[in-house]
């Protein structure tokens, strides 16, 4: 049999018109039959990832409650937000516009309307390149506040949004079906919301502020000066704090950097030509213990007693400060 196979997804994903010989005698066509279906699919799927989340009005307004009623925000806040106004605000902001043309200005109203200036004091945690750990190390705002334990970030994070401009009546200004990358955006537009977020963030931090970096990463420096940290946070945190900088290595590299080399010699400048004290620790205990947890046979988190007495000069975790981390984990 001759059959002719096509698949498409216009504007998306095209693969090209088949001519496809089926010879029944031989299975290899149902092989080939299969694969073109899995292609298709993995396009289809592909596709669907790349525009605005589904539902994006639904999930920003249900993160708005849930946060006010059973958040950080009966802890952060003396007042109720308006999410009707929160959701007018920050759909105005990209709505029935060319991604590329959005920049921090349109969202001002939005940062606006969320800022929290009610964060605890030296309770702020400010990350790049350490997203799981920074997290774990705050706990949900229980130990340290990260901008994705506020309300910006709360109602934004893992979302994805982009509009477009209307010609008809049944447009609604929402592109579901493909947002550019952020790569191929202007810097304005690239940085517009969450830069603005970060510097709303970092304008809001009391006392002392905590700021972590990852030192092995080898696909990136630990402090980079084109960061949202170092673009609108650091820039944008008040004279009056202090800062606490943590390296942080994971367990499983090698450290590529340590507090006066490489990019963290230049994150030092940075940090004191704004006037502030550079201080920074690498792996300090409190972050050592939480990474443990997950690393128990690490070399850095063996107990005393289970140290092979090899004569090696690495030392370990002793039991009674391992003790002690692991109950500050689950307890704090």
């Amino acid at each position: 049999d001759i059959k002719t196979a096509s698949t498409s997804h216009p504007g998306l994903c095209f693969m090209q018109t088949e001519t496809i010989i089926m010879d029944h005698e031989n299975p290899r066509w149902l092989a080939i039959s299969v694969l073109l279906l899995l292609l298709l699919c993995l396009c289809d799927v592909t596709s669907a990832a790349n525009g605005t989340t589904e539902n994006i009005r639904d999930i920003f307004m249900g993160r708005c409650y849930d946060y006010q009623e059973f958040g950080l925000g009966k802890q952060f806040d003396l007042h109720r937000y308006s999410c009707e106004d929160i959701w007018a605000a920050f759909a105005k902001a990209w709505t029935f516009k060319d991604p590329s043309d959005v920049t921090q200005d349109n969202y001002k109203q939005f940062f606006n309307l969320t800022r929290q200036p009610n964060i605890p004091e030296n309770k702020t945690l400010l990350w790049s390149g350490t997203y799981d750990v920074a997290h774990a190390y705050g706990e949900g705002g229980k130990r340290y506040v990260t901008l994705e334990d506020t309300l910006i970030g709360y109602l934004a994070n893992g979302l994805t949004w982009c509009g477009m401009k209307c010609h008809s009546d049944q447009c609604f200004g929402i592109n579901y079906e493909t947002c550019p990358a952020s790569k191929d955006l202007p810097v304005a537009a690239r940085q517009a919301f969450w830069g603005g977020a970060s510097a709303t963030f970092a304008g809001t931090a009391k006392g002392l502020v905590t700021i972590m970096v990852n030192g092995s990463d080898p696909n990136r420096p630990a402090y980079r000066s084109d960061s949202f940290m170092a673009l609108f946070e650091l820039a944008d945190l008040s004279k009056y704090v202090t800062i606490r900088v943590v390296l942080v290595t994971d367990l499983n590299k090698r450290a590529l950097e340590n507090c006066n080399s490489g990019s963290m010699a230049i994150m030092r400048t940075a940090i004191e030509k704004r006037g502030f004290v550079y201080k920074c620790e690498h792996n300090p205990k409190d972050v050592l213990h939480l990474m443990c947890v997950d690393h128990l046979q690490n070399n850095n988190c063996l107990l005393a007693s289970d140290q092979p007495n090899t004569g090696s000069k690495q030392r370990p975790i002793y039991r009674a400060t391992l003790i002690f981390g692991i109950t500050f984990f689950y307890i704090c």
